[in-house]
């Protein structure tokens, strides 16, 4: 299936890996204890971590809302994560409107930026520290060495950037700082080379080299991979043909994994919805999948990925005996998020201020007068569902430029040939990382 088609297929995929926050181990003798272990993180329900973990998820669900009504239904497939990570660094560089816009933007408006910084920290070093490595992230702050205003400040013998803001990157978000002529093809293959490198050569051509000229200041890039084997893999024997109703109603026919007998699998169902936890190998991380039970239903199931609901159907999750039925997928998608981000609300980043200061040295003469903005925000992602297991990787970049211009035992049947949103979390926290949708 071209891709598309696929997004006039695609409607109701909602993907989301979790990350690691806390220290927990859940590899031990009985793996559907491990399982239920995901809870443990739940239970402090008053302390900041959660509370930035609760407020990540109520992003990504306002996110991906407005995801769905910019690109008129056709599938989406994101990571909310790798725009959280970058734009958490980036509140450490910006003042004024912008900042308070972007807190409020992230739902962090409760959090001052050291407590971000410190939770940042957290998340990554657990995945720093997993030594069975099957998600991988890079950061990176590449400074454009052919800006005009890099040549200016070099002359004068100075810093361009705040070396507190370079000292952030390293310290709390693990960046790779380069000093690029960024104008240069050379300089342009380093970038393309450090995303191919860090996502195992899933994401190629993440930007166009036109969008960098001498006004370009910096880009920061994330990149995310993962790889993994399922608990229990899907016999490739078992994969067969058949219907997948689409939002409107249409058939269409697309391969199907089965499993041939019941397996167990945490568990939720009530009035609206079916909710299965499919885990993968060493149960560190795993796919939830949301199936309302009503096609018309299928954008109302969306209220239940605000964390409250969220969280209350992950603490209601059982184990239980069932069959699952579930699509193969593979697909590829590029945005330029420049459009649906500032119909979200994030407006003053994207528009010439004064509030991009704490960025930069402040040695500098007249920095303080001058104008900056968000040029490009753009994420390129990949994803591969199969009998085996699960492939998906993103990277996400973000330019900064300067601006000349002025300012019982119960048999569960777990059947998925309709829309439905799935989750691949990892079982030691829940940060959302990947979010998609599904309908074909």
């Amino acid at each position: 299936m071209n891709k598309k088609s696929m997004g006039k297929l695609f409607f109701t995929l909602c993907f989301i890996l979790i990350l690691s926050l806390s220290s927990f181990s859940f590899y031990n003798n009985d793996k559907y204890q491990d399982m239920q272990n995901f809870k443990k993180i739940l239970e402090d329900k008053s302390s900041l971590d959660f509370k930035i973990f609760s407020s990540n998820i109520d992003f990504n669900k306002f996110l991906l809302e407005n995801l769905i009504d910019y690109k008129n239904n056709e599938s989406i497939f994101y990571s909310p994560f790798g725009i959280q990570v970058l734009f958490s660094y980036l509140l450490n560089g910006i003042s004024g409107q912008s900042l308070k816009e972007l807190k409020r933007f992230l739902f962090y408006e409760s959090f001052n930026i050291d407590a971000i910084n410190n939770y940042y920290k957290m998340v990554l070093q657990k995945i720093l520290d997993d030594k069975v490595v099957s998600l991988k992230f890079g950061n990176s702050f590449w400074l454009n060495k052919g800006s005009d205003l890099y040549k200016d400040v070099n002359l004068k013998g100075l810093k361009l950037i705040s070396e507190d803001f370079l000292t952030i990157a390293k310290k709390y978000y693990y960046m790779d700082i380069f000093e690029e002529d960024l104008l240069k093809e050379s300089g342009f293959k380093l970038i393309e080379k450090w995303v191919s490198k860090k996502t195992e050569n899933k994401i190629k051509s993440l930007f166009d080299k036109r969008i960098i000229n001498k006004d370009t200041i910096a880009i920061l890039l994330n990149a995310l991979y993962f790889h993994e084997n399922w608990a229990t893999p899907f016999d490739i024997k078992n994969t067969k043909t058949d219907e997948f109703t689409t939002l409107d109603d249409k058939k269409v026919k697309i391969d199907f994994m089965n499993f041939s007998s019941p397996k167990k699998l945490l568990y939720y169902e009530d009035d609206s919805i079916q909710v299965v936890r499919l885990p993968y190998d060493k149960f560190k991380n795993s796919l939830i999948i949301f199936l309302p039970k009503e096609l018309r239903k299928t954008k109302e199931t969306l209220n239940l990925i605000f964390s409250k609901d969220y969280i209350r159907i992950l603490e209601k999750m059982q184990p239980l005996e069932g069959y699952v039925k579930f699509p193969k997928i593979s697909c590829e998608y590029k945005y330029e998020l420049n459009d649906i981000l500032q119909k979200s609300g994030l407006i003053s980043i994207f528009n010439p201020s004064l509030d991009f200061y704490p960025l930069f040295n402040k040695e500098i003469k007249g920095i303080n007068e001058e104008l900056f903005k968000i040029d490009k925000v753009f994420q390129k992602t990949y994803l591969k569902i199969d009998e085996k297991g699960t492939t998906a990787a993103s990277a996400t970049g973000v330019s900064i430029i300067k601006v000349t211009t002025s300012i019982e035992k119960k048999i569960f049947y777990f059947i998925a040939d309709h829309p439905f949103f799935y989750f691949l979390i990892d079982e030691r926290s829940g940060n959302i990382i990947f979010t998609g949708f599904y309908n074909g």
